[in-house]
């Protein structure tokens, strides 16, 4: 069990679930709000049926629980008008507007790349290692397939919880995907204030659970037969290994490697 966070039902008609995800996911279930650092909260929807996962830092009481919600303003805008084929994840992934180009996503995070990806016809197999984080993005797939207009999107969308490098290690149809897609955790930037609460809240509840380096994760994915991997860093980030080509923005880099 994961001594830094607990499941927190603040209903009791939700203990059913709780238990579930507590069986699924091996995490602790507690009734005190105060013996754990992190919660992952558990209420019910108001507008479709369901319930949706949150999670909590209470050192932080100010700031709010981090979800996940595919269905946002934000994310159907950056759907829209992000720049579609020509923005630098779609061209580093080597999206073509051909669908159907299997991605393997071995860091999901909070699952934002994965998504915009499946919205440009890509599917995509989403990698987990951290088990709340897992059941976060569980329930988000689960609640974005029932809303329609995002369904299709959805349903490009597969989420596996599981070391990424075990997976690599143990899984015998690995060139079955066309693209590695790697974006590790950004470290910390304390004084920054361009960290958004949420990856801010995320980076300090992953700071103390094991995670596979950036180093790790790309030796991992280069030692498969897969003729493209992408790795996400900061612009100013060093470059790890010996990519064979790059897509820059202002503020990200995706080197490219091949397997």
């Amino acid at each position: 069990m994961n001594n830094n966070i607990a499941i927190f039902y603040p209903d009791k008609t939700l203990v059913h679930i709780a238990d579930k995800i507590s069986l699924k996911y091996a995490l602790d279930i507690t009734g005190s709000k105060h013996r754990y650092p992190f919660l992952l909260v558990i209420d019910w929807l108001e507008t479709i049926p369901g319930y949706k996962l949150s999670l909590l830092d209470q050192s932080k009481p100010g700031i709010k629980p981090v979800s996940i919600d595919f269905n946002t303003p934000q994310t159907q805008y950056r759907t829209k008008f992000g720049g579609g084929l020509k923005q630098g994840l779609a061209k580093a992934i080597g999206v073509t507007g051909k669908p159907g180009l299997a991605v393997l996503d071995m860091t999901a995070g909070l699952g934002r790349d994965a998504f915009i990806l499946a919205s440009l016809g890509c599917k995509v197999t989403m990698l987990e290692i951290n088990g709340a984080l897992a059941a976060i993005l569980e329930n988000a797939l689960e609640r974005g397939a029932q809303q329609t207009s995002i369904a299709e999107t959805i349903s490009n969308l597969k989420l596996v919880h599981i070391d990424s490098c075990e997976y690599l290690q143990k899984k015998t149809d690995i060139a079955s995907f066309s693209v590695i897609y790697i974006d590790p955790m950004y470290p910390q930037r304390h004084k920054s204030a361009k960290v958004k609460k949420d990856l801010a809240l995320l980076q300090r509840y992953l700071a103390n659970t094991q995670q596979p380096g950036v180093s790790e994760l790309l030796q991992s994915a280069c030692g498969q037969s897969i003729k493209r991997i992408v790795l996400k860093r900061p612009v100013t980030a060093k470059i790890v290994g010996n990519p064979v080509g790059c897509v820059e923005s202002k503020t990200t880099r995706f080197d490219i490697y091949h397997g």
